[in-house]
């Protein structure tokens, strides 16, 4: 589960930006 969850923050963070 931690490593889906890491993939997944980064991966957040991420789209996040990009629409910043």
């Amino acid at each position: 589960m931690s490593k889906t969850t890491q993939l997944s923050l980064p991966q957040f963070v991420s789209s996040h930006q990009c629409h910043t």
